[in-house]
């Protein structure tokens, strides 16, 4: 394969010297064009196969397999497409057409096999890990104690270093490193959480070892992290035999880890942030719980619930108050109580608000990031002033500033975990003259994402440096 790209590579080389010589290389140009993309076809093909069989083998994780083998049978698609035309302008085309084509193609090329190498280059080494966890954890534990620390570390530092070594070998690509974590596991919820948590655990692990090597990547702001979680379902070993003697249950004793890095241009999930983005996404939060207590603000305001009350809730959702209130969930990093909500009792907010988020205030380009984050936010002009709005907002004139999302920042207590969130708040009215029925206080949410910043600047840090 690798001396095929080499050909490949020379060939796409010609076309671009060829591009800029007299006008008598320009006709044989367009054959150079359809042997180049009939050379490079077959190996897209190739690394296709390649990448199937890597998804059997359990090397690469199947949904971020397919993905790839999707991205790759786009670039065939368009290899086909580009030859049609190649075909015709070598028939019929002028000078100017053909030059200009030509130095098209060959930017589709390069990208192409940027891509191919690095995907070969990456498969050629190893891509799947599996850990005892026992290493790491105490018996029904998902925290890795301190008198573990160093031995976890020492049996994850091989596989950091395979991957720092894979970044420097590619100095000048953006990737997406999807690292997907999973446990062996039974039907127990308790159990099933547990094996989550485990593996989340080592997967962050792995994460703060290759940072901690960050000094040998020659740009490690072009690396953006995921981590995925996949229960695997095993049966415990023996199961299938039939014998009397009791058969000890395994399943709870091993973490796997599969490291997918992948060429930002190949990794296609929509959720996924640019890796020069200043802000990325880690996860959602889909589910939460909300919380009531305190006194009543408003007596004269009924709510048909006594405090305290607790309600379970999925994200988005709305629910009425008339007193204090807590919104928590598991931080999905430590595991751990995270909350953000507001004591009318001591005054006291435990999140930040963040209004007039629109380009009078701050650069175009930071609030095109923060709409990338959330789902169906657009970036929209109004009198020449961009503003982030939802896709189903309609614009009032007389109410420009309430048209910019006001996002909440929180974070754990534990582990500083940044979260933020599409949030808005209407406190309760009493009846009053005009207003006869009063208003209930009203909560809504519409999306809670984790979030990790470029450089570990923090959201409030990345807001000051874009400010206007």
């Amino acid at each position: 394969m690798i001396r095929t790209l080499l050909f490949v590579g020379l060939l796409s080389m010609s076309i671009l010297i060829a591009s800029c010589g007299p006008s008598h290389c320009v006709q044989p140009l367009t054959k150079t064009v359809i042997e180049t993309l009939k050379y490079l076809k077959k190996e897209v093909s190739s690394t296709i196969k390649i990448t199937a069989k890597k998804v059997q083998c359990n090397e690469v994780d199947v949904q971020i397999g397919n993905k790839i083998i999707d991205s790759l049978n786009e670039t065939i698609n368009q290899f086909d497409s580009l030859t049609a035309i190649s075909v015709h302008l070598h028939k019929s085309g002028t000078k100017e057409e053909i030059l200009t084509f030509a130095e098209r193609t060959n930017v589709v090329i390069q990208k192409a096999l940027t891509n191919i190498k690095t995907l070969c280059d990456l498969y050629d080494i190893s891509t799947s890990s599996q850990f005892e966890t026992a290493i790491f954890f105490p018996a029904d534990s998902f925290n890795i104690p301190a008198e573990k620390t160093d031995d976890a570390k020492k049996v994850m530092e091989p596989v950091a270093q395979r991957i720092v070594r894979f970044f420097a070998e590619h100095p000048r690509q953006k990737f997406e490193a999807v690292i997907v974590c999973s446990g062996s596991l039974n039907d127990q919820q308790q159990n099933i959480k547990l094996s989550e948590r485990r593996a989340r655990a080592v997967a962050n692990l792995l994460i703060k070892q290759i940072k901690l090597n960050e000094e040998f990547i020659p740009k490690p702001q072009l690396v953006n992290y995921h981590i995925q979680w996949v229960a695997q379902r095993e049966e415990a070993p023996g199961r299938r035999k039939r014998k009397r003697h009791k058969i000890k249950d395994q399943r709870r004793n091993t973490v796997s880890l599969t490291w997918n890095l992948l060429p930002a241009s190949i990794y296609t999930e929509q959720s996924t942030i640019s890796t020069m983005s200043q802000i990325n996404k880690r996860a959602n939060i889909e589910e939460v719980y909300v919380h009531f207590f305190g006194k009543v603000l408003e007596p004269k305001m009924k709510l048909p619930t006594e405090l305290p009350y607790n309600s379970k809730n999925k994200v988005p959702f709305e629910v009425e108050f008339n007193s204090s209130w807590k919104i928590s969930h598991e931080c999905k990093n430590c595991f751990r109580n995270v909350s953000f909500g507001e004591d009318y009792e001591t005054h006291a907010a435990a999140y930040t608000k963040f209004n007039n988020m629109d380009s009078r205030n701050y650069k175009t380009e930071f609030l095109n990031n923060i709409v990338q984050l959330f789902k169906n936010l657009e970036l929209r002009a109004v009198n020449s002033v961009y503003y982030i709005n939802s896709l189903n907002f309609e614009y009032v004139s007389d109410l420009q500033r309430m048209t910019s999302l006001s996002p909440i920042l929180y974070h754990c207590p534990h582990c500083k975990t940044e979260y933020l969130a599409r949030f808005g708040i209407g406190v309760p009215q009493a009846p009053e003259k005009g207003n006869p029925m009063g208003y209930t206080g009203n909560i809504f949410v519409d999306e809670i994402i984790q979030i990790e910043t470029a450089n570990d600047k923090g959201f409030a840090g990345l807001l000051e440096e874009n400010k206007i």
